[in-house]
């Protein structure tokens, strides 16, 4: 229907009978469908909604409505349109009076739509009110349902879990009670994992009994196909998996999860198991080998992606899994200023929105990245503040793992716990010791009566924000306002050296104002510069209460200011002087306490560190504007635009020559007006995700308009650049010109089209539509005027198929002599262009055709005999000749084979209508037959419907080695490994039905050889008896010919491969390995090195520098050989571009030492290709097979050789590079600031 969701809510109420009930049918369904057989669930709610719509509304109509929303939110992935559907659902409840289906309707909606645009607490109220709907309406099974899914939604939003434990152990007891069994055993499975979780266990991840319990277990509910508990089963044992660090298993069970999705579709556990999954893979990733760390980013990525999309929709319940993945993916990837940030988003994401579960778990991966850091000390904080958030949730379990893999992180917590100390002193335990000189009466004990575990979580709390903070401006402010808030002061100063330790005041704060500044501490009136110095030379602490001091440190500021209490506070970081704290009272003695100065200690400690950090990211930032200036000078398009206008802002000469636009021009310009139309939505949409923040950068292949009007293709990458001049955020993009990689992109896939069309449209064609098929096909392939098909009929040709100009013709015989033809039948190929009206004057279809190029192929029979032709003929130069000749040459044999099988088919035919004569010719014909095919040349069998033969002819006999007496005893059975007994009956009812049967399958001989065979069957009946004529061909060398091409294209995608590699890169090691396993792979060798020569060796000394090496063998990476001989014996052969093929190192021909070396690395056989420069040999290819002797084919040494010519190559350009950097620098004018 093409109404809108809100219009259904009008529809007349539904009265034909039939549909009522088909409605109550199909509804009884649903909830087996749901659990078990979730392909169904879609087409019973579509003839549901399809009922609705056509006949009106009924009471189960809002059910209807709510699972058509669940399956547009979780199948059609079509969100907010199954949210359109989940609010009708709502409203039609309201208007039409019934409970019947109330409870059903809102536990559908608040469990598998809501949450997609709600916070996933806000289902809570609703599933209840649906599982007392179905308590008072009968309907227990929905109302046990809404239990279920009430303590789920409870569980992922963070409740306590003593409390949650509690309310799963009565909804277990409603659920039992009234039978519920499969309500009963998932939340149970659920309340398994929030036991583990808040009790100690032996076995946090165990959810049912033992291991061997688990396993027969799960076995059960595979074989019952019970697709819900086995999701909800590998979810929860992935999370437990997860939580307690066991990783490895995890991913294993995540890859079990996944095949159980579909039983939950839409539930909350569904983002859970992404959310893990990702995590899973991240903990993992840098212990992975590189292979397998791309696989697992590329699955990391997809997860990311589909959690972005939930986040753009519901970031109350998304955001922070999103950030967090993305700040462990900058962890692995080294990004670490972009995971600081990350990670306090998605602490504070997952705080703002109540997920302490998952705050917890942010806090400590946060934690577990500045240990990975060697930071122990913000470790520390973060560490202490998961415990807290642990502790929260009650989960005892992870409390307990974290105090024993990190106890000393959390000391403070631990002996907090195990002495009734001020819990502010713990703090001292993190900080660095200061000496203090204090002059204060107070400063060991506090006046005023403060609850210290309060400000013990309160300073946790500010350290916290402090670290958060990594701008230097922000940083500063922030710190001197929370210095003034904790200490009692009433004027604060930051003291900072540059990078020349030169100090200067870089903040000043009071409790109205605080001023960011740099001015230079010496000579400043309005500070105690002694008191400054004295603390910046002996890092020591002073606290003085009205001026009480025997230290020289009284100068004239302190004099004439008298301020009562004052505090001068060195900030250590790894016992280096990073600040200095300087604070006063003017008013107030004893203001600054001992608790105090612990806290003050503890947060100029935390301030230490992001003092540090903020420095390092502003070092960055300016690391990457200086990269930026160096990049417009780049060999690529820099162009830069307003991101509200879209107008250019900067471009570089490189874009100005790709566009053909001046500067001038290209300044009053748009991106849009720049961008070929087709890819503009494409773009504006990837700008949309940038601005939004969904993404930090995107790159996409788009068309670029020029001045003249012609377009060229590009790689574009762009990303975000806010300028401090500009209020506004501007995007830089920058443009790879890629027009040439997608013109040979163009050609490959057409090249590919073309052949995978062809053998498409011809490989399921046989018997008279073949022919036309193969014209038709190869005409369209390769765009040529005409195409013709012949047979050779005595010195005529006769055509089976004859394309013309888009149509099939007529077919014709025409004379040999005097045309193209002729050279074709005689020279089995031949190729004319030009002049072909000159050079075949008495051919007039060639004038008529208008001719200029002429391409034909001979096809022979199983004798070596010409028997016809395939030409093609064009009114212009052929495009791609050698693609042309290559077709030409493989479907030629093709349509010798047809017309072969075509030719005896119609011998086959002949004989069919023989035995339809009258008996007394039927007798003179089969003999005359039985003499024909006795001595035919392809096998001929005529079978009974048990598979046994009746009649075998001579060829047959020769072929499988048994005497006719013999094969007349056997059965197809018997000959052919593929067909069974239940087998035979499916192919004689085939034979029976079809007109002519062909396939191709296997014959074993007497000796056991087993061979090729296409097979030509026939379905007859000859006096009153059912019989199988068939007519049987060896074709060996047929597939011997297709494998040879098979194996020619995978070396040529090979040798495209490393050429591409060399193309894109000068990397020598990838291009290295990549070749490496290429070979290896091609060769199937057991390993396949790179070996390189020393320079100054004089070539009897060298190293392994890539490999790939099967499993089981022994890797030469990096190990160093020395030979002798090798200078003598083989330096010069091998320079000369020969090469060394052994097949056995036992040959007596070796030299015991050169054996003694090659034994070393397991070698049984040997090919070595020399890798030559124009400098010299530079290395060697080394293939080796240590499991056996091999013999070294021509076409596996002619590849090597080639892979070695690319290598070369490709080391050639990076030693230029290499001289070019080397030269740069010397031609650069010096940087100003150098």
């Amino acid at each position: 229907s093409k109404s809108s969701p809100e219009s259904l809510v009008s529809l007349p109420i539904m009265s034909g009978g039939k549909q009522l009930a088909s409605m109550r049918i199909l509804s009884s369904l649903l909830n087996a469908a749901y659990l078990g057989l979730p392909n169904l669930l879609p087409i019973i709610v579509a003839k549901q909604v399809d009922l609705s719509v056509t006949y009106g509304n009924t009471t189960i109509s809002p059910s209807a409505y709510a699972n058509y929303g669940l399956i547009l939110c979780s199948i059609v992935d079509d969100i907010d349109e199954g949210y359109r559907f989940s609010n009708l659902a709502i409203k039609l409840l309201e208007k039409i009076d019934s409970t019947e289906f109330h409870a059903k309707t809102l536990e559908v909606v608040y469990l598998a739509i809501k949450h997609w645009k709600n916070h996933i607490s806000l289902t809570l109220d609703p599933l209840l009110e649906s599982y007392k709907i179905g308590l008072e309406s009968g309907d227990l099974e929905s109302a046990s349902f809404a239990t279920l899914d009430y303590c789920t939604h409870s569980f992922v939003t963070g409740k306590n879990l003593t409390e949650l434990e509690r309310e799963m152990s009565k909804y277990s007891a409603f659920a039992k009670d009234f039978h519920q069994r499969m309500v009963f055993n998932l939340n149970e499975l659920n309340r398994r994992t929030v036991l583990n979780l808040s009790q100690k266990s032996d076995n946090s991840t165990l959810l049912l009994g033992n291991a061997g319990d688990e396993d027969k277990i799960l076995r059960n509910y595979k074989q019952n196909k019970e697709l819900s508990y086995l999701a909800f089963f590998y979810i929860n044992k992935l999370l437990l998996c997860y939580l307690f660090s066991d990783h490895n298993h995890a991913v294993e069970i995540a890859a079990q999860a996944e095949k159980y999705l579909e039983g939950i579709p839409g539930q909350v556990f569904v983002p859970l198991f992404y959310f893990y999954d990702a995590l899973s893979w991240l903990s993992l990733y840098p212990n992975l080998e590189k292979i397998e760390q791309e696989a697992a980013l590329l699955r990391i990525v997809s997860h990311q992606n589909k959690i972005a999309k939930w986040a753009d929709l519901a970031p109350m319940n998304y955001a922070h899994k999103l950030y967090l993945i993305q700040a462990e993916k900058y962890r692995v990837l080294g990004e670490k200023v972009k995971a600081i940030e990350l990670y306090d988003l998605a602490i504070a994401e997952a705080k703002d929105n109540h997920y302490i579960q998952e705050e917890a778990l942010a806090n400590e991966l946060t934690a577990q990245f500045y240990l990975g850091w060697n930071k122990e000390k913000i470790a520390a904080v973060y560490m202490q503040e998961a415990y807290y958030c642990y502790a929260h949730w009650g989960s005892k379990a992870k409390t307990d793992d974290l105090e024993k893999r990190y106890p000393l992180l959390l000391q403070p917590i631990l002996q907090q716990s195990a002495k009734p100390l001020n819990s502010l002193e713990t703090l001292s335990l993190v900080s660095p010791k200061i000496s203090f000189h204090s002059s204060t009466k107070s400063s060991n004990s506090d006046s005023t009566s403060i609850n210290t575990t309060l400000d013990f979580a309160a300073v946790i709390k500010t350290s916290q924000a402090i670290s958060r903070i990594i701008k230097l401006d922000e940083l500063l402010g922030q710190l001197t306002q929370t210095i003034l808030q904790q200490s009692g002061g009433d004027r604060c100063a930051l003291i900072l050296p540059d990078s020349h330790d030169t100090w200067f005041i870089e903040a000043i704060a009071t409790t109205d104002t605080t001023n960011l500044c740099s001015v230079p501490l010496e000579g400043h009136l309005d500070f105690p510069i002694k008191l400054i110095q004295y603390v910046k030379n002996t890092q020591t602490a002073v606290v003085m209460d009205d001026l009480d001091t025997d230290l020289p440190i009284i100068d004239y500021y302190l004099s004439q200011q008298q301020p009562k209490s004052v505090l001068c506070l060195p900030i250590l970081n790894q016992s280096q002087l990073i600040g200095i704290l300087y604070l006063s009272n003017q008013s107030t003695s004893g203001v600054f306490t001992r608790n105090r100065l612990l806290i003050l200690n503890f947060l100029c400690t935390q301030a230490a560190i992001s003092l540090k950090n903020a420095r390092l990211y502003a070092e960055l930032k300016l690391s990457e504007a200086r990269a930026t200036a160096v990049f417009e000078q780049a060999a690529v398009g820099f162009a830069e635009s307003d991101m509200q206008t879209g107008k250019l802002t900067l471009v570089n000469p490189c874009f100005c020559q790709m566009t053909g636009y001046t500067t001038a021009e290209l300044m009053e310009m748009t991106v849009a007006k720049l961008t070929h139309p087709d890819d503009f939505p494409a773009s504006v949409q990837a700008i949309q995700k940038l601005y939004s923040g969904q993404v930090e950068s995107f790159t996409l292949e788009k068309r670029y308009l020029r001045k003249d009007g012609s377009f060229f293709w590009a790689e574009t990458t762009v990303y975000l650049v806010e300028l401090q001049e500009k209020q506004n955020t501007n995007c830089l993009a920058i443009i790879q010109d890629i027009s040439e990689r997608k013109r040979l992109e163009t050609e490959r896939q057409q090249a590919e089209t073309v052949l995978q069309n062809l053998v498409l449209g011809t490989a399921a064609t046989t018997g008279q539509d073949f022919f036309p098929a193969l014209v038709t096909h190869i005409a369209t392939a390769l765009n040529v005027s005409y195409v013709m098909v012949t047979e050779k009929v005595d010195e005529t040709l006769r055509t089976l198929a004859f394309w013309v100009n888009g149509a099939l013709q007529p077919t014709y015989a025409y004379n040999i002599a005097h045309t193209p033809c002729e050279l074709v039948m005689q020279h089995g190929e031949w190729y004319g262009e030009c002049s072909m009206q000159e050079l075949f004057p008495e051919d007039l279809d060639l004038v008529e055709f208008g001719v200029e190029s002429y391409l034909g192929t001979a096809f022979y029979n199983t004798e070596g005999t010409v028997i016809g032709h395939l030409c093609i003929l064009n009114t212009e130069m052929l495009q791609d000749l050698k693609q042309a000749e290559y077709l030409l040459r493989i479907f030629a044999a093709r349509a010798a084979a047809e017309l072969e099988r075509q030719r005896a088919m119609t011998s086959l035919e002949h004989l069919n209508q023989a035995l339809e004569i009258k008996v007394e010719e039927r007798t003179k014909a089969l003999a005359m037959t039985q003499t024909a095919v006795d001595w035919a040349a392809d096998c001929v069998f005529l079978v009974r419907p048990d598979s046994s033969f009746y009649y075998v002819n001579n060829t047959a006999c020769a072929k499988l080695g048994y005497s006719r007496e013999e094969l007349q005893t056997l059965s197809v059975i018997d000959i052919n490994p593929t067909v069974s007994p239940d087998r035979w009956l499916d192919i004689w009812q085939q034979i029976k039905q079809q007109s002519t049967w062909t396939i191709e399958s296997l014959h074993q001989s007497k000796d056991g050889c087993i061979y090729p065979v296409e097979v030509t069957a026939k379905y007859l009946e000859l006096d009153g008896e059912e019989y199988s004529f068939a007519f049987v061909r060896d074709i060996t060398e047929r597939k011997q010919t297709e494998q040879i091409i098979r194996q020619k294209a995978e070396r040529e995608k090979l040798l495209r491969e490393i050429t591409q590699k060399i193309s894109q890169s000068w990397e020598l090691q990838k291009i290295f390995d990549t070749a490496c396993v290429g070979i290896r792979e091609f060769m199937e060798a057991d390993r396949v090195a790179i070996f390189k020569f020393d320079p100054d060796s004089g070539y009897d000394d060298g190293t392994f520098v890539a490999e790939s090496v099967r499993v089981g063998f022994d890797s030469v990476l990096a190990k160093r050989v020395h030979d002798h001989s090798f200078g003598e014996n083989y330096a010069k052969l091998y320079f000369q571009g020969k090469y060394l093929a052994i097949d056995d190192i036992y040959n007596p021909e070796l030299s015991p030492c050169h054996i003694e070396i090659l034994e070393q690395f397991q070698i049984r056989a040997n090919l070595v290709i020399p890798v030559s420069l124009q400098q010299g040999l530079w290395g060697l290819i080394c293939i080796h097979q240590c499991t056996e002797a091999r013999h070294w084919e021509e076409e596996q040494v002619k590849l090597s050789q080639q892979l070695a010519n690319q290598l070369a190559i490709a080391i050639q350009q990076a030693y230029l590079s290499e001289q070019l950097q080397q030269q740069l620098p010397q031609s650069c004018p010096p940087s100003p600031d150098k």
